[in-house]
């Protein structure tokens, strides 16, 4: 057997071609005017197979190998729509109109990028017809911020017609956040009572 090298075991490598060698040169005839024509191809076969070994081994001695890695940004919701059912009771008793949801969001950005949690309000069908978005207010509460997105706030507002609006605020790095948000209905004194329906479209961004 022969010898391990710092090279991972390259001289083991190269006695297959020596075997190869030994073996064609101890076939070929050694005297004879025939035994030329005969015993010069089996020289050139062995110069190849010298040359080809030779590389080989030099590839493997220089060689190196490179890993590139590259992690694109990556974002998960849920829900990623919520629809609304709020329940509108007769006076003395209107403020009941509300629907508490569980969001979570896991976002992966680039370094320096501004993650987002938006959300657009349809307007919502009543006992007495259409309702603006307008009338939808939300308030949120932070359950919980994995990773470092700690500094990520759930915040509180109301909806604009056709505009999104930021559920959280300040959060800037790689995470997941969990908020616990409120939608309710506001100037519930001029609307009749019965039920509201609509739905909130929830989407991720980064910039």
């Amino acid at each position: 057997m022969g010898r391990p090298d710092s090279h991972g075991g390259l001289r083991r490598a190269s006695w297959p071609v020596k075997a190869f060698l030994s073996s064609l040169l101890a076939q070929t005839p050694r005297s004879g005017a025939d035994n030329q024509a005969v015993r010069l191809p089996a020289i050139v076969a062995c110069v190849i197979a010298a040359a080809w070994l030779s590389i080989g081994l030099r590839a493997q001695r220089n060689g190196a190998t490179e890993l590139l890695l590259r992690v694109e940004p990556d974002a998960h919701l849920s829900p990623l729509r919520v629809t609304l059912r709020l329940h509108l009771d007769p006076a003395p008793n209107p403020h009941q109109a509300r629907q508490t949801e569980l969001i979570t969001a896991r976002v992966r950005a680039l370094p320096g990028q501004r993650i987002r949690l938006l959300a657009r309000a349809s307007p919502l069908a009543g006992p007495a017809g259409g309702v603006p978005a307008s009338r939808l207010q939300w308030s949120g509460k932070t359950i919980a911020a994995a990773s470092q997105a700690g500094q990520a706030v759930c915040g509180s507002g109301g909806f604009l017609e056709g505009e999104p609006s930021d559920l959280i605020h300040g959060w800037t790095r790689s995470g997941a956040v969990t908020c616990e948000i409120t939608f309710s209905l506001t100037g519930t004194g001029h609307l009749p009572a019965g039920l509201y329906t609509g739905v909130v479209d929830l989407a991720v961004r980064t910039e």
